[in-house]
């Protein structure tokens, strides 16, 4: 009699594994689908022209690219770089990226994290060109003591983590770190977020409360829930100190792009922590990226309540919004064949942001109107309108510090 084999270690061990864990896809966590079809996607478009002509020059002189990570984590800064494509509405089978992992020469990933360097060394253990080290920037440019990068990166808000001076000193011992040319690209937490309005009239150098509340389960106690100091920024005053730094240091420290990121989705618009008259639009936009799930549209309308003495911020989210809900309302009529895109009112006076949205989704639904499998509203419909808000979104922003998120990528020159 033949032996029986019933695979019960390699069911064991993948349960151990948590590969039979229940599938909770993408509504919620670090990994959301905001962060992946949004957040990282706008990183993306916005990052890919500048990255493109430095890989370019890079290329001419025979030579690869040297990238410094500060705040790395585990690595997800070289996952980001490394697997942006140059064109995405090229059709062709494959699509080319803009940095493969070939052409980078070094990678050096900073964190002050032991556990996140340890990890990101066990991660990328057979890659000879990685490394990992403990690292504070708040104390200045810790990897001084390597050879110039070409790239000096920090993503995820990592720079509101240290105050005006030690930004000040960071940058400058990048900047004399930096041989010849560099990109810098950074992130902070934006102060005019509708996430958090009790900081608006705040002291622009004042560290502020902040929690990642966003991580924990919702049934958390908030005494549970770790508090820290953010800085949150403007875009005009980190122009004032990148052009300071520059002017002390007589290099070119240029403003390349500035943005404004996650306004109406921004991780905290969901926990309500700073707000407590906000709906949580994040984790209806999660919804509509989900698939083989139909979302509630009603729950992706955005209500906004005036803050008073703040005239300009109101005006900008008051039109914002009022892009975001036409974009939803013309949706739900579409889908109830109740609205034509020709005959709607006040054509004429939307912002092209949004008569392109309009357009582009009109179109999606048209075309799979007569698909009759796979349940194309929850999985080409919904997703089309996510994509259509998150243009609206980066369109209308104004690089200002009114998102979640404020990114700033800049060239350093010498000589």
């Amino acid at each position: 009699m033949g032996t029986q084999v019933t695979g019960e270690e390699t069911y064991a061990d993948a349960v151990e594994k948590g590969h039979y864990d229940r599938y909770t896809g993408g509504l919620h966590g670090k990994h959301d689908n905001v962060r992946t079809y949004w957040e990282d996607q706008i990183r993306n478009v916005k990052l890919r022209p500048h990255l493109q002509r430095l890989v370019t020059r890079k290329k001419r002189a025979g030579e690869r690219l040297r990238i410094a990570d500060l705040g790395a984590g585990t690595g997800q800064g070289y996952e980001l770089l490394t697997s942006m494509v140059r064109d995405e509405s090229d059709l062709k089978l494959h699509l080319v990226r803009v940095l493969p992992p070939e052409m980078v020469e070094m990678y050096v990933g900073c964190d002050l994290c032991e556990a996140m360097v340890a990890q990101g060394n066990l991660a990328y253990e057979d890659e000879p060109n990685m490394v990992f080290r403990v690292g504070d920037f708040s104390e200045g440019f810790p990897l001084a003591d390597e050879r110039p990068f070409d790239l000096y990166f920090c993503s995820y808000g990592s720079f509101s983590h240290i105050d005006d001076q030690a930004l000040e000193q960071l940058f400058t011992e990048i900047a004399e770190h930096v041989e010849g040319r560099a990109l810098l690209v950074g992130e902070w937490l934006g102060r005019h977020s509708i996430e958090w309005p009790c900081y608006w009239d705040e002291g622009p150098e004042e560290m502020q409360d902040y929690s990642m509340s966003w991580l924990t389960p919702g049934d958390t106690p908030p005494e549970d829930v770790e508090h820290f100091p953010m800085r949150l920024w403007l875009g005009d005053e980190i122009q004032a100190l990148a052009a300071g730094v520059g002017r002390k240091l007589g290099v070119k420290f240029n403003v390349l792009d500035l943005y404004d990121c996650s306004i109406f989705v921004g991780r905290h618009v969901d926990t309500a922590e700073y707000n407590d008259w906000i709906r949580p639009t994040r984790a209806a936009v999660n919804r509509l990226h989900e698939a083989n799930l139909r979302t509630d549209l009603e729950r992706l309308k955005v209500e906004l309540v005036p803050v008073p003495g703040h005239d300009e911020l109101n005006g900008y989210f008051s039109k914002l919004q009022f892009c975001w809900n036409v974009l939803v309302d013309y949706c739900q009529r579409r889908l109830e064949r109740r609205v034509s895109l020709v005959r709607m009112k006040n054509w004429a006076s939307f912002s092209p942001a949004l008569q392109i949205a309009l357009m582009a989704l009109d179109r999606v639904i048209d075309t799979v109107a007569w698909m009759r499998m796979g349940d194309p509203r929850a999985n080409i419909i919904e997703p089309q309108l996510g994509y259509s808000l998150r243009s609206l979104e980066l369109e209308l922003q104004e690089g200002k510090g009114r998102g979640h998120g404020l990114v700033g990528i800049f060239e350093i020159r010498k000589g």
